[in-house]
């Protein structure tokens, strides 16, 4: 099938696993843009292929969500942090790849404060700081749309020289398969981001 180029990145590599890693974060950035000033809501399939030194990446039969389903989220999310807020925050863990959530009763983030003094001693800290790196815990400060629905969640990584996105590896990221998958958003796909915030996911760095 041929593909449209803008929605394929390529990346020269001597390590296959950690490049399509590579690869699959600046498509992130890719296809947020798409879905600019709305939402993905199916990031569709991630296509690989690898020829000479250089491994190529792409998505397929993605879609942007419609602002009148959007709105009706406000809704729908809100009464499913009420009604499920472990699950919610498990799925945060477990599916998004955080390190840790909870629930907050006000804007102070303390608990992943907190979290995040322990993964500094932790085994993927210490690791970086041997290996010449720059360990970083990031917090999600955020909101289910309620003022009741507040949480926050952490996210370790470390950066490498001569850093950037292409040099930072995160916590707990498990490696992708060397294959043609269906495409998933991450809590990292996430925090490179530049796209707009207004009733969308958000950072407390």
């Amino acid at each position: 099938k041929s593909m449209n180029p803008s929605q394929c990145k390529s990346v020269r590599s001597e390590d296959d696993k950690r490049a399509f890693q590579i690869c699959k974060a600046q498509l992130s950035e890719v296809l947020q843009q798409k879905c600019d000033y709305t939402e993905v809501t199916n990031p569709g399939d991630l296509l690989y292929c690898k020829k000479g030194g250089v491994l190529t990446c792409c998505f397929d039969n993605e879609s942007c969500d419609f602002w009148a389903n959007i709105q009706n989220r406000i809704y729908t999310d809100a009464k499913e942090y009420l009604t499920n807020r472990s699950g919610v925050l498990n799925e945060l863990v477990e599916n998004m790849g955080y390190n840790t959530c909870h629930h907050l009763d006000s804007l102070d983030a303390s608990k992943c404060a907190a979290d995040c003094k322990d993964l500094e001693k932790g085994k993927f800290a210490k690791k970086c700081k041997k290996g010449g790196g720059l360990f970083k815990c990031c917090i999600r400060r955020d909101k289910r749309s309620c003022h009741e629905c507040r949480y926050c969640c952490t996210l370790g990584m470390c950066t490498k020289p001569p850093g950037g996105k292409d040099f930072t590896e995160f916590d707990g990221l498990v490696d992708l398969p060397l294959k043609s998958q269906k495409n998933k958003l991450k809590a990292n796909d996430l925090f490179f981001s530049n796209e707009h915030i207004y009733k969308n996911d958000d950072y407390t760095v």
